[in-house]
């Protein structure tokens, strides 16, 4: 049997759900045997639309039978009657035809009236197997079970390495039952993390690498047989209740209902549930590779297809006789197929309710068999009560003893009363004497002496701290780093204790605070010059005075950035700034909105010119209320780069009143005309940045669908330059992709983003500097207004790759930057003080270690023990942060895990080759700083017959060091051909938040050996990923190592579970914890409480 072509069916392919995942997998698994696909539906996404276009294979749209042309397949797969219908009434055939049947009591499931030879009809269990002989007995001879399957990914996911107990659990499921969510609490309780996934919570596409962060499953259906072949322990239950784990007593049965929980209906509380789960887990940890075997057998994608195509060719191929229709048939099967197509948003609705309905349905009956569960308990309950009735009763007698000595107690108590009150009342007499007025000033004075005493113990300290620091720049780096350092440091201390007084005294009040201008002119700005001058001054020369001017360049070079600083004196002007290029202007005109005190925005691009009259013609439709977007004519500029066909230089064109119907069609309004009421874009959101092309033209139909009202102005607004370098030439080539992706996004609100500041200590190479990097990143991926507040000495972090955000000093003669803050965030003690410096709606601290060990001095201690004392929101990226912050402070604090970025550490070519006969060891951490355990790691490695390389980001190695290369202030990418150059890596630091280079290392597939240091337990099993050795012990670390060295196959071993614990720790799992921190605090008021501590 020779299968070349093969066309796969569905009515639509749109959501995430059962048939269209099996269409999907179906067609690739077809596509390597070689097999040309073709998928057939009646309505596509745009996401399917480019999954289709990236896998190569070719669409045929059902929706449009008359374009549908005469044709012939090998293979014809279909899922739904009315796909098969309209793809055999059109002249289209096919050698061998395969019918699929994913559910029985699904309509849209019902095998068709058979008009065209089928070969098989294919149903998924047992079960359904079972009532499809009972209602359609005719095609009982060509049914098969062709189970739910898993494809070849899941099979290639399985991890030999075994968790020690469940940390992470994901809850996949589109109609997650009440005792599943309140297990998800329990779970969550017990600092278990709980993901969930469905149309409820993360509609997204579950995969193997998904399903590889979890120790554990909860789910029914299709996900249970891919965490089978996974070999990840999966626990059955959902609103037809459910077996629980999945383990060789219970499988077939689990199996022959297809997993989805009908083979064992009766529904448990959540208590139960938790039980269950934690205790169940070492079994179902034990058989996991059993259950992998057995269901290979029986959900192995491609081998059931080839079990499939076998008993295919030998049956042979049937003798294909069409059905002769009549054009009453054909007429007929195609209304039907319009209705299908006329009424998806009846169905969608209607199928919205049976969902409400089953889901209501199943409730009541989860809820049956909660009540007796709980009616058994309640008699328990009874039994025990009365147990504790009796004792009760004999403690009342003891009680009533009692009483007679708290009688005696209280008489006492009054007595003492009444002393207190003698005592008070001769406070009260000394405090009116004459000789405590006179002796005021010498307490005063006293107080006033402790107090500058204790300040004045605190600088000395610090003092005592810096000088030390200091004598050790000039030891490793040499007094010339010291001046530099030590003039930068000064330099910026001055600065900022300025910064602090005059925002002290109030003396920091602008001429903004005063006055709000009618209208914010909001300029994006990249790579213009002589233009952008242009487009500035058309701003500021408005008839209409009450204005402001807001410049937004976006990775702009330094010549754009001259032309913008030109105008920065002009108080009408504000400038923002990001390091790094977006590519379009979404983000730029995002952040003016943002920014903006106008009541009206007024749009412009940085190379077009405003009439000076724009704004005196367009206000008065909007101060009257007879509209909220007003827009009108424009004149083209050609400097002949660019030929539009139907424009010439000067040419006027005018744009129509708009409704919501015209605005989807066409982008009606000329941006650099449009004047917009700020309110409204608070209501409908800014633009999406997901919209890299058209993002105009879908927030003008947003506007409208939101209430919008668009009024045009038959008068020439603006001068619009037309040339080769518009953006809009990078897209146009793609239209229709934005066009449809205009159509899913306009009904939806854009986003309403936060301007967060994190405040840093210094932007110099750093661990907890990268990470803070790397959320704010994150943040603005997501849509967010990040800026970095540099109180340290001055740096632009250029040796983080890929930073986003702006860094900016405290002292930035932009005042304006620091106002209207949504999230101000501290980063380290030096930084605490900052937030009472600075208006913002909330205030938070992320805490990433224990900073009093990085102090020997006491009092140095105690201030940043105050700084935990603070009162506000905290954050931290260590469970055992967390505990710190609870235990001694009465925090509750967010976790935010760390992760890794996997493009930029894995295995890469060496700096140089290494040498199997003799090893090379890394060590790395800043040389001057004692607790990062430089010296032991050295101390360590020594002895040993081994290469050694060193890393230090401050400090040189001691004179009489041995080593084979030193890398001083290495720049964070390319620290990755240093790990993949090192067979060995040793990190004996004392102190840590996140131990996050060992990590770096495992991904690079470098062993791995640490000192036990705080964090070191978050992701490091002693000999599973690692070898972990006592804090400080020298001799434990060089033992460890030599091990290394010696026994070939425990490095290997430690390499390969060191890439899967990488795998785990994604920044992705990261970015979601950050986002819930920025949402968590949306309804906290304004006025919240902030105080710093003691």
């Amino acid at each position: 049997m020779e299968i070349k072509t093969a066309i796969i069916s569905n009515s639509r392919l749109v959501e995430l759900a059962g048939s269209e995942i099996s269409t999907m997998e179906i067609a690739e698994a077809l596509a390597e045997y070689g097999i040309s696909i073709t998928i057939a539906a009646f309505e596509l996404s745009d996401s399917y639309r480019l999954e289709i276009e990236r896998r190569g294979y070719s669409y045929l749209n059902l929706s449009e039978p008359e374009l549908l042309e005469p044709r012939s397949f090998d293979l014809a797969w279909i899922h739904h009657a009315p796909t098969y219908y309209s793809i055999f009434s059109n002249s289209i055939g096919a050698k061998y035809v395969l019918c699929s049947s994913l559910s029985y009591f699904e309509p849209i499931e019902t095998p068709p009236f058979e008009i065209f030879p089928i070969d098989f009809f294919l149903v998924n269990s047992a079960e359904a197997h079972e009532k499809f002989i009972a209602l359609y007995g005719e095609y009982a001879e060509r049914c098969r079970i062709f189970p739910n399957a898993a494809p070849a990914e899941y099979w290639q996911a399985f991890r030999a390495a075994e968790p020690e107990s469940i940390r992470r659990v994901a809850i996949v499921s589109n109609h997650v039952p009440e005792e599943v969510k309140l297990l998800g609490e329990l779970l969550t309780e017990q600092d278990i993390s709980v993901s969930f996934y469905g149309i409820e919570s993360q509609s997204r596409k579950i995969d193997a690498e998904l399903l590889a962060q979890y120790d554990a499953i909860i789910t029914i259906g299709k996900t249970v047989q891919y965490c089978l072949a996974a070999g990840i322990p999966v626990f059955c239950y959902d609103r037809f209740a459910g077996p629980g784990w999945i383990t060789l007593a219970n499988f077939h049965a689990a199996r022959s209902a297809n997993f989805s929980g009908r083979s064992h209906p009766t529904a448990r509380p959540a208590g139960l549930l938790y039980t269950e789960l934690l205790n169940g887990f070492p079994e179902v940890l034990n058989q996991r590779r059993d259950l992998r075997d057995i269901s290979r057998q029986y959900f192995s994608l491609q081998e059931n297809i080839s079990s499939l195509f076998a008993e295919l060719s030998e049956k042979g191929s049937v003798a294909r006789s069409r059905q002769v229709l009549g054009s009453t048939t054909v007429n007929l099967i195609r209304r039907h197929n319009d209705i299908i197509l006329r009424s998806r948003s009846i169905a969608a609705n209607a199928e919205y309710r049976a969902s409400l309905a089953d889901r209501k349905g199943a409730e009541l009956q989860n809820k049956n068999g909660l009540l007796v569960v709980e009616n058994e308990a309640l008699t328990e309950e009874r039994q025990a009560l009365q147990d504790e009735l009796t004792k009760v009763q004999e403690e009342l007698s003891k009680v009533r003893v009692q009483s007679e000595d708290l009688q005696r107690l209280q008489s006492e108590l009054e007595c003492a009363h009444r002393e207190l009150r003698d005592a008070q009342e001769k406070c009260e007499a000394l405090y009116r004497s004459t000789s405590w007025r006179l002796t005021f000033p010498l307490r005063r004075a006293k107080s006033t002496a402790i107090s500058l005493v204790n300040e004045g113990r605190l600088k000395y300290a610090w003092i005592s701290f810096l000088v030390t620091k200091g004598t050790k720049v000039i030891k490793h780096e040499g007094i010339l780093p010291f001046i530099c350092k030590s003039s930068d440091y000064l330099s910026s201390t001055i600065k900022n204790q300025l910064v602090r007084r005059k925002a002290k005294l109030g003396s920091e009040k602008k001429a903004w605070d005063i006055h709000a201008p009618l209208v914010s002119f909001v300029i994006p700005i990249y790579d213009r010059t002589d233009v952008l001058r242009e487009a500035i001054r058309s701003a500021l020369q408005q008839s209409v005075s009450e204005i402001e001017v807001i410049l937004v360049t976006d990775g702009s070079p330094q010549n754009t950035i001259n032309v913008v600083n030109e105008f920065s004196a002009d108080e009408r002007v504000r400038v923002f700034n990001f390091p790094l290029s977006s590519g379009n202007a979404v983000r730029g005109r995002n952040k003016g909105i943002l920014e903006a005190r106008g009541k009206y925005i007024a749009f412009l691009d940085s190379d077009d010119i405003a009439k000076p009259d724009r704004l005196a013609k367009s206000l008065p439709l909007l101060e009257s209320g007879a509209a909220d977007v007003v827009y009108g004519a424009w004149q083209a500029k050609l400097d002949g780069s660019r030929v539009i066909d139907g424009i010439q230089d000067g040419q006027i064109v005018f744009s129509p009143d708009a409704d919501l119907k015209m605005l989807k069609e066409h982008c009606v309004p000329c941006q650099s005309t449009v004047v917009v009421r700020r309110e409204l874009l608070l209501t409908s959101g800014f633009l999406k940045p997901s919209m890299e092309y058209r993002e105009d033209h879908e927030l003008w139909a947003r506007l409208a669908y939101f209430g919008g009202q668009f009024r045009t102005i038959n008068q020439v607004l603006v001068e619009l330059r037309l040339h080769a370098g518009n953006n809009e030439l990078n897209f146009k080539n793609n239209d229709e992709r934005w066009l449809a992706l205009l159509d899913e996004q306009y009904t939806q609100r854009g986003p309403l983003p936060k301007k967060i500041m994190f405040i840093l200590p210094g932007v110099g190479i750093s661990g907890g500097v990268a990470v803070v990097l790397k959320h704010a990143s994150m943040l603005m991926k997501a849509g967010h207004d990040v800026t970095i507040v540099n109180v340290g000495m001055p740096g632009n972090a250029s040796w983080y790759a890929g930073n986003t955000a702006p860094i900016v000093q405290p002292d930035d003669p932009r005042g304006y930057l620091f106002d209207r803050i949504d999230i101000l965030i501290a980063t380290g003690w030096q930084t605490v003080e900052w937030l009472s410096h600075f208006n913002a709606e909330r205030k938070l601290y992320f805490v990433q270690s224990d900073e009093r060990r990085f102090h020997d001095d006491p009092i140095i201690k105690r201030k940043i023990e105050d700084t935990y004392k603070t009162s506000c929101e905290y954050y931290t990226e260590a469970r055992w942060i967390q505990r710190m912050l609870r235990e001694e402070f009465g925090h509750d604090s967010a976790y935010v895990p760390n992760g890794l970025d996997p493009a930029s550490f894995y295995p890469d070519t060496p700096l140089e080759p290494k040498n199997p006969k003799r090893l090379r060891v890394l060590i790395e951490g800043p040389i001057t700083i004692p607790f990062k355990g430089m010296a032991d790691s050295y101390a360590a490695v020594a002895p040993l017959d081994c290469e050694l390389w060193i890393v230090s980001s401050a400090g040189k190695p001691e004179p009489h060091w041995r080593y084979d290369r030193f890398f001083e202030a290495v720049k964070m990418a390319d620290m990755r051909r240093i790990y993949s150059s090192c067979d060995i890596f040793l990190k004996m630091s004392r102190v840590e938040g996140f131990f996050g280079p060992p990590m770096e290392a495992m991904a690079c597939r470098s062993a791995v050996v640490v000192g036990e240091v705080t964090g070191w337990d978050e992701y490091i099993v002693n000999g599973g990923n690692a070898l972990v050795v006592p804090q400080g012990d020298v001799e434990g670390a060089r033992k460890a190592v030599q091990r290394l060295i010696d026994d070939h196959k425990l490095r290997e071993n430690l390499i390969q579970a060191g890439v899967e614990t990488v795998r785990n720790w994604t920044w992705e799992q990261s970015g979601r914890a950050m986002l819930n921190v920025v949402n968590a605090g949306k309804h906290n008021s304004a006025n919240s409480k902030f105080t710093l501590g003691a």
